[in-house]
């Protein structure tokens, strides 16, 4: 069994839409749980939990004793752990990072590497024009994405054309900026 947390947030969807999306293409149960900051549960799947399942945390913070405590206890038990955080590595944002660690041998999508580029902060060093466009996106996403089982599967394809969501986030940051919210 695969055990997956998640923050609740588009990043957090987005990153274990793509578990989700491996786990399921090689016909692996997976569980799902939402990570609440105020009340962690992780503790909880470790009942659950057996020899050779797996722990996937993305992009969740942890502090260096909690994850000391979770690498400490999987290896007890011989779980096989996975952390993946964003701006780990090379400046990569979880959604990047994650689709990186499961899909090395496929092109990135076009929707995950432009969510990574705004997450990294990477878009701010852009042209506008591309900054604009980069945050358009994110903005449509998170008014159609609400949970990585709302994840549409088109946008995991790497010639997905973006420009749909992209009218869609300049109408809602003009919306915005109409209403003074930006």
């Amino acid at each position: 069994m695969n055990f997956c947390m998640y923050t609740n947030d588009l990043q957090g969807w987005i990153s274990a839409s793509i578990v989700k999306r491996y786990y399921m293409s090689n016909h692996d149960k997976l569980v799902l749980s939402e990570y609440n900051a105020s009340k962690p549960n992780i503790e909880s799947h470790f009942i659950r939990m057996t020899k050779g399942d797996n722990l996937i945390l993305v992009n969740i913070e942890l502090s260096s004793v909690d994850l000391s405590f979770i690498e400490d206890t999987c290896k007890g038990r011989y779980f096989k752990f996975v952390y993946i955080n964003n701006l780990t590595i090379d400046n990569r944002a979880t959604c990047e990072l994650v689709w990186q660690h499961y899909y090395h041998y496929e092109a990135m999508p076009k929707c995950i590497n432009l969510l990574g580029e705004y997450y990294s902060d990477r878009y701010k060093k852009k042209s506008l024009v591309l900054s604009n466009v980069i945050v358009a996106i994110k903005y449509a996403m998170e008014a159609m994405i609400t949970s990585p089982f709302t994840v549409p599967s088109d946008i995991y394809d790497y010639r997905y054309d973006t420009n749909k969501q992209v009218e869609i986030g300049k109408g809602i940051i003009n919306y915005l900026k109409n209403k003074g919210y930006v």
